[in-house]
């Protein structure tokens, strides 16, 4: 058990004051050269807080114990192992008898935010110095404080970004609600070929194939040349992929290659219709409007049900000056697709111009 704490003023004593001096100017602890004075001269006086009373006589430490002298630099309270809880102010000095060994010393700020412990080693009879250095714990638990106030402030800040981001989200949703009639109909056969490449137990060669179908749905024409290749890799006879990889390479302003697919599509399957009205896109492309007018009519003749080949004939013999039979075909093109306003707006261009002819 350790005993009380005792206390002895600073004050009447001349020689001490004149040391106090002293300390201030050299930056030196005055609590710990009135205790070296006190050891020397032979005296046990304790230190003590202003405004507390002067014993009589100071007991000595225990037989081989040390004198603890606890300081500390905020206000607070401290305990030496079990004892009762004793106040300290900053700057002050509270002198402690102790045994021999080591002893566990806590403290906590006067506002009760900060803790501080340390175990003090006592291993000879002498004057331990024990430092609670709570300003330190004080400035950890503050930068702490900081990073915390900094991470809730972030999170706001990605939580509002966030709401703006479904803002933004549900404004485009409501622009896809407002999509075209067309859009819808590339959307509908987009689905149809994504149902119809998941279900069908095709080769590699059509599954590759079909990839590049979606893809010319969407436009995407590197991408769906890009399959295409890949299909006739693998099958080198596939005509739908060679006409196909044709109307790719037409679009990406390549029409002497396209021409090459398609030849090749027609001879593996001559009855392509496919095959002839895109042969006649590429070498009307190339600037060869007559034999373009023969595949497209071979394309017409093979299959007279598609709207597209109708006003592909009609749009290569308008070029030629041959009104009358383009009017004909744009005709056809329009019955046979009556939502098209591009088939409206070729026959009625067409039409106008053989009325200003008559």
């Amino acid at each position: 058990m350790l005993p009380e704490p005792r206390c002895n003023s600073l004050g009447g004593l001349r020689g001490r004051q004149t040391l106090q001096v002293m300390a201030l100017r050299l930056g030196v602890s005055l609590c710990t050269i009135v205790l070296g004075l006190g050891s020397i001269a032979g005296q046990s006086k304790p230190l003590v807080t202003a405004g507390q009373s002067t014993p009589s006589k100071s007991p000595a430490p225990a037989q081989g114990g040390a004198t603890m002298l606890v300081q500390s630099d905020l206000d607070c309270t401290f305990a030496i192992d079990d004892q009762p809880k004793q106040p300290l102010k900053a700057g002050d000095t509270v002198r402690i008898s102790a045994t021999s060994g080591q002893h566990l010393v806590t403290a906590v700020s006067a506002d009760g935010k900060d803790r501080w412990k340390t175990v003090v080693d006592v291993d000879k009879p002498a004057q331990k110095v024990v430092l609670i250095e709570l300003v330190k714990v004080r400035a950890a638990r503050q930068a702490a404080e900081r990073q915390v106030l900094q991470l809730q402030q972030d999170i706001a800040a990605k939580e509002e970004q966030g709401k703006e981001d479904r803002q933004k989200t549900q404004a485009l949703e409501q622009q896809r609600a407002a999509v075209t009639t067309k859009q819808r109909e590339i959307d509908d056969e987009i689905a149809a070929l994504q149902k119809r490449a998941r279900h069908e137990d095709a080769s590699q060669a059509d599954a590759h194939f079909r990839r590049g179908e979606v893809f010319r749905v969407q436009e995407k024409w590197d991408e769906a040349m890009f399959e295409y290749q890949e299909a006739l890799r693998i099958r080198p006879d596939n005509a739908e992929a060679h006409s196909a990889l044709g109307l790719a390479l037409i679009i990406k302003g390549r029409p002497k290659e396209a021409v090459a697919e398609e030849q090749q599509a027609i001879r593996l399957k001559p009855d392509y219709a496919y095959a002839h009205t895109n042969l006649g896109c590429a070498l009307a492309n190339q600037g060869d409007w007559n034999s373009a007018i023969d595949e497209f009519r071979e394309a017409v003749r093979l299959d007279a049900s598609i709207a597209g080949f109708h006003d592909n004939l009609g749009a290569a013999l308008e070029h030629e000056g041959s009104l009358q039979q383009a009017l004909e075909q744009y005709d056809r093109a329009r019955k046979l697709d009556p939502r098209s306003a591009k088939y409206k707006a070729n026959y009625n261009r067409v039409s106008k111009r053989l009325k200003a002819r008559s």
